[in-house]
Order: structure tokens, then C-alpha cells, then sequence
């Protein structure tokens, strides 16, 4: 199942947000007499003092005060986080606008680990943030020599931790992800100041996807987290 999520400007700095079960085809507008309720979210809409763009995608954030996801999404000049009534986002400032600082450029959250008995349970908390060149970089800037795509913290305890030190080579504080284009394929680098590199084969999605320039994502699959970087027109994510 999946749902529409309607937003809307009233005029004087007021937003306000719907969610809900589409009725046909598509979202369309909201429907005036829907079959199921729909849903009032709260709007917090945050602006920074630069002149960057705001990023044209969404992702999930965390109120760890309350315990509820909301929703991250660019909305004309700024970003909104929408939720439940009450929620606090935890974004209180966007600064300058840096890519390290407008949710929608960098992902953070806690990252999945085996729980023992064939499931999963949070595990570390991970935080992925773009190189500040990553949406300038082409195809050809990868070929002709590795470039820095991301920044991945991990903090945790010692146990959270070595899943991922087994599986990614990310170790707890700051690691850093290098993308390459060779004539054999497309590899990615992980490497922290001091410890071994380990090198990946990467999968490059190109067509349907919409890569959106300099943006990274954490990626959910079966077994753990994984990422997906913006690369030039498509999204490049390791695979073990």
C-alpha cells in the first residue's frame, strides 16, 4: 500500500499538509469526499541563510523525544518537516544552507542489524553526507581518478558497530566513500585515516531513477543498511 501526501501554503508563512489512501490512478488533488479519512499533518518549514538551492527530494526524519518518524521535503524556497501534532523535528536551523546541514542533501539515522533470530533491530546511529562537489563530478571525473563521494559517521556501541566493520569496512567516527570508473566497472572505496581500504563493486541504476545532483541516501535492504550517492545522471550503491 502506499499513500498521497498533499501540501499547501495559506498565505502569511502558513503551511499546512494532508496524508492519506489515493482514490483512482494517482494523487491528484485531495479529494473533497474521500472513502477513507485523511489525515492532518503539522508543518515545520525551515530556511537557511545562504544561497544554495534547496535539494528536490524527501526523506524520513527522526523525533527521538517522541519517538515518531515525520516527513522531509523540499517545499518552494526551504525545506518542511512533517508530522504528527506535537512532533519536533530535529532540525531547528539550516544554517548557511550547506550540504551538511539541509536534510534533504545528507541521511541519518539508526542502522539495521541481525538481531540473532533472522530479523532486525537498530543497531548504531549513521550519518551520510555528501562531498561538497559530489553534484558537480560526471562520469569522466570518476575515470580519470577516484573522487571523494560521501562522509559516513558511525557512533554505537562496540557491538552496534562490528556488523558494519565486517560488511562495509565503516568503522566508528568519520569514513570516507570513494567512487571510481574503470574499464571493468564501477568500484567504491572505504577507507578511514589509518585503516585499511576496502574496495566494492558498485550497481549504477540509470533511466526510471531520478538521480537528483549531490544528494546521498542510507539504503534499506534484507540484511543491513547500505547507501545510494548521486552519480552524475544515475545513483551508484555497493553490492557485496
Amino acid at each position: 500500500d502506499w499513500s498521497c501526501v498533499w501540501l499547501s501554503s495559506r498565505g502569511r508563512g502558513e503551511w499546512s499538509a494532508l496524508i492519506g489512501a489515493p482514490e483512482g490512478a494517482g494523487c491528484g488533488a485531495p479529494p473533497e469526499r474521500p472513502v477513507r479519512p485523511l489525515r492532518q499533518l503539522q508543518v515545520h518549514r525551515l530556511t537557511h541563510t545562504g544561497t544554495a538551492p534547496y535539494p528536490a527530494t524527501a526523506r524520513w526524519g527522526w523525533d527521538s523525544g517522541r519517538g515518531v518518524h515525520y516527513i522531509g521535503i523540499k517545499c518552494g524556497a526551504a525545506w518542511c518537516a512533517l508530522g504528527p501534532d506535537g512532533f519536533r523535528p530535529r532540525e531547528t536551523t539550516l544554517g548557511g544552507g550547506g550540504v551538511h546541514e539541509v536534510p534533504g542533501w545528507y541521511d541519518d539515522q539508526h542502522l539495521a542489524i541481525p538481531d540473532g533470530n533472522g530479523g532486525l533491530v537498530p543497531g548504531p546511529w549513521g550519518k551520510i553526507e555528501p562531498a561538497r562537489n559530489l553534484g558537480a563530478l560526471r562520469v569522466e571525473s570518476f575515470a580519470a581518478q577516484p573522487q571523494i563521494v560521501a562522509f559516513v559517521t558511525l557512533t554505537g556501541t562496540r557491538e552496534e558497530l562490528a556488523h558494519y566493520e565486517s560488511t562495509w569496512n565503516l568503522r566508528r567516527g568519520r569514513n570516507r566513500l570513494l567512487l571510481s570508473n574503470r574499464p571493468e566497472g564501477w568500484f567504491m572505496t572505504v577507507e578511514q585515516d589509518g585503516g585499511q581500504p576496502a574496495r566494492f563493486v558498485v550497481s549504477r541504476v540509470t533511466g526510471a531513477m531520478h538521480a537528483v545532483h549531490g544528494a546521498v541516501r542510507w539504503r534499506w535492504d534484507s540484511e543491513d543498511e547500505s547507501t545510494w550517492i548521486g552519480c552524475d545522471d544515475a545513483c551508484c550503491t555497493p553490492v557485496r
